[in-house]
């Protein structure tokens, strides 16, 4: 999944100084109907410290506390309105400081407060980048506005004057096609369970939710790697490992996040990047990644299979890994369009790391999704006298990026599809 295009945050950082990028390079906003956040931005913040408190009562957080919540930044979606794209308030973006520190970001749902928290992590809030994201759309020709866009995962975008959008973690420049109806931005995984077990979700006011009163989480024993390719493209022939690449500079996420996955069973570790750039390599050919680092979905092998031509089947995924031979184990891997919750946590608890692929909107050759590898999850309980199964469930991701990991809510997405993997 995941297409970049045009000059990526390597080229552009070797060749232009952004250390003291101001926003002199941002324009106003551009031509779009804009809604008004139904959660407001003090009831988002009462929200996001009452998170950040629970949170921070775990080791992994223990930097973070109330206090450090600082000012955030809202983010859209866009939502096709007839000829027309009306920008709908998506999530507000808090980053989370220690001292004049960053240490995270939390993001809270602008729609509704059930199950308001859509992802977190100790990464830098998203926006910090907006600097870097002048610079990639500069040598792109092109300029930004303070328009930041958010439709679910782990991707975060500032919108160029173009409309497509510069991803603030990987610098590159892709696109972002409107959803066409923003009832599906809710967190849901499309097949009638939700995020939680609450039903219906909607705005219930009052800024005081999540009401966590504890939790439960897994993780695969040992380390996964995280990293992220390093090696430049345009080469005539691919060199397997850190030298250039015959494709564009990105590998493409799904290379990435299969990698890790595999890296993790081969026993290496976040220091072997040239193994990690020749694994990568030969990931994006096994799993026929083009030139811009997309992963398309193959048609439906059976065009009468109604379901999956529903659900974008993606063998070449799993069809790629089990290509993959030069590794000391042979690999089986196999996709889930359903139970991905059940099955992440049988496979947590296998130490079988899969990968997590979403997209956020109606996929096409130009349209991003992103994959990232699952390292481990956490499930919080929200119980009350009204919900009384009510439970919360986060997938640990390695993003691609080799920044913290990121906590993603069970159905913060337009799509997706889990891919197990197994020697």
């Amino acid at each position: 999944m995941s297409g970049e295009e045009g000059m990526t945050r390597r080229s552009v950082l070797k060749n232009a100084a952004v250390g003291g990028a101001s926003l002199i390079g941002v324009t106003g906003f551009a031509t779009g109907k804009k809604k008004q956040s139904d959660v407001s931005q003090r009831d988002a913040r009462k929200i996001a410290k009452k998170a950040v408190g629970h949170i921070g009562t775990r080791t992994e957080f223990d930097t973070w506390c109330e206090q450090g919540v600082k000012s955030p930044e809202l983010f859209y979606a866009k939502v096709a309105d007839g000829d027309s794209i009306v920008y709908t308030p998506r999530a507000w973006v808090f980053p989370i400081e220690n001292r004049g520190d960053d240490v995270g970001y939390i993001a809270i749902d602008a729609k509704q407060t059930v199950s308001p928290v859509l992802a977190y992590g100790k990464s830098e809030a998203p926006q910090r980048n907006v600097d870097d994201a002048i610079q990639v759309a500069k040598a792109n020709g092109n300029s930004i506005h303070k328009r930041f866009l958010y439709q679910g995962g782990t991707q975060f975008g500032v919108e160029t004057t173009d409309r497509r959008l510069v991803d603030l973690r990987s610098r590159s420049v892709t696109s972002l096609a409107p959803v066409e109806d923003r009832r599906s931005l809710l967190p849901s995984d499309k097949s009638g369970l939700r995020s939680s077990s609450n039903i219906g979700l909607s705005n219930i006011g009052g800024g005081d939710a999540p009401d966590w009163s504890g939790g439960t989480d897994d993780e695969v024993a040992g380390e996964v790697p995280n990293w992220t390719e390093d090696d430049d493209g345009g080469a005539s022939i691919t060199n397997y490992g850190d030298g250039a690449d015959s494709w564009d500079g990105w590998d493409g996420c799904t290379p990435i996040a299969a990698s890790m996955v595999i890296g993790y069973h081969e026993g290496l570790n976040d220091d072997d990047q040239d193994q990690a750039d020749a694994l990568i390599d030969r990931l994006h050919v096994d799993l026929g990644t083009n030139d811009n680092g997309v992963t398309l979905p193959e048609p439906p092998r059976n065009p009468f299979d109604l379901a999956s031509q529903e659900n974008n089947i993606y063998d070449n995924i799993p069809d790629g890994i089990e290509s993959y031979e030069e590794g000391n184990h042979s690999y089986a891997a196999a996709n889930e369009y359903v139970r991905l919750r059940h099955d992440t946590e049988q496979a947590i608890g296998n130490d079988n790391p899969p990968i997590l692929s979403m997209w956020n909107g109606p996929y096409s050759g130009t349209k991003s999704g992103h994959s990232v590898a699952v390292v481990g999850y956490r499930t919080e309980s929200c119980a009350s006298l009204w919900n009384p199964l009510c439970t919360d469930f986060y997938y640990k991701v390695y993003n691609g990026y080799a920044t913290d990991p990121d906590r993603v809510l069970h159905g913060n997405w337009l799509g997706a599809l889990l891919t197990k993997v197994w020697t």
